[in-house]
């Protein structure tokens, strides 16, 4: 998936996946819902790198509301 977010006043471009929550049942204990940012970019550069855990945490609720 790509989305446009705003991140700090700043547009950018981020590429992720996403895989939907998977409810417990009996036989399984599920899995909740994920989100894998592979790119952040802006204005065609590539920004991943220059993001710290805490960002992309912040980034992935941005993206699963």
């Amino acid at each position: 998936m790509k989305n446009n977010i705003e991140y700090r006043g700043i547009d950018f471009r981020v590429e992720w996946e996403y895989t939907p929550e998977q409810k417990r049942t009996n036989d399984d204990p599920g899995l909740p819902e994920e989100a894998i940012i592979s790119r952040i970019m802006h204005k065609q550069t590539d920004f991943t790198q220059f993001f710290t855990d805490r960002d992309i945490e912040e980034i992935t609720k941005i993206l699963l509301k």
